[in-house]
């Protein structure tokens, strides 16, 4: 949907923002357009629409549900249970301190218990709230994401993130659901588009299978690669999904505000 507002020019409002847009792959948000000598202003802007909801960015189960992802993970009690079987990987979802475009965001950085100083995915999130749909985590790629390891752990890095520069991984959105019941309480989480989200390996394309589970203490996820042709598993874990235990909690990070 797309919102107009004409009106005179504060003096105090700088010119320079004409023309800014957000990361790659969006519909100008704000897009904003000024005519000489601050006499008149109009602001036009697009708020993104999924055909099944609308966008709200402060939901309590939104809210509930980044408190939750915000912190540190690890799979150590999964590989001790089971030798020789699983790597220890550590995982960390950190908020960023600037937000991402009047949305919740996180910097996310994923690495063997062994080489944490080189982890092998780096990503942006932003999350969403869709009336009807759920909580939908879009994800984006850094350009010059070596800027950016170890920045989980030093916050202020990522005030530098530059997310027009961000690069959109279309069709690769997650979207979770709340679910209550013999289960507890919980988040549960699979891709937003079937076989849409395309993952290169080893030259060949492959089609992503995610699935993952979120509470309080825990975070489950399951990534499995397959042949768009014949549908047979190419890569990912045969073994179930991966189990992690959360550690340090960033919650407190997490803006409760409207």
């Amino acid at each position: 949907s797309r919102f107009v507002l004409v009106g005179a020019i504060p003096p105090w409002l700088p010119l320079d923002l004409a023309g800014r847009g957000s990361a790659q792959g969006h519909d100008p948000y704000p897009f904003i357009l000024f005519q000489a000598q601050r006499i008149w202003y109009y602001f036009e802007f697009s708020v993104p629409i999924w055909a099944e909801g609308r966008v709200v960015n402060h939901h309590p189960d939104l809210i509930q549900f980044a408190q939750w992802l915000a912190g540190t993970f690890s799979n150590g009690e999964q590989v001790a249970a089971n030798p020789g079987r699983y790597g220890q990987i550590e995982l960390i979802f950190r908020p960023l301190p600037q937000g991402f475009g009047g949305c919740l965001g996180f910097y996310g950085e994923q690495a063997y218990a062994y080489a944490v100083e080189r982890p092998y995915r780096q990503v942006v999130h932003r999350l969403l709230w869709r009336d009807g749909v759920g909580i939908e985590v879009e994800n984006y790629r850094l350009p010059a994401a070596a800027e950016y390891v170890g920045a989980g752990l030093a916050p202020d890095r990522l005030r530098s993130l530059d997310f027009s520069t961000l690069i959109h991984k279309q069709d690769c959105s997650m979207v979770f659901r709340r679910e209550t019941g013999a289960a507890g309480d919980r988040f549960v989480g699979q891709l937003q588009k079937p076989k849409g989200c395309l993952v290169p390996w080893q030259g060949r394309e492959t089609y992503l299978v995610s699935e993952a589970v979120l509470t309080e203490h825990t975070w489950t996820s399951r990534d499995r690669g397959f042949d768009p042709q014949t549908h047979q598993q190419i890569w990912g874990s045969d073994l179930g999904a991966l189990e992690f235990t959360k550690g340090q909690s960033f919650a407190p990070e997490i803006r409760t505000d409207p």
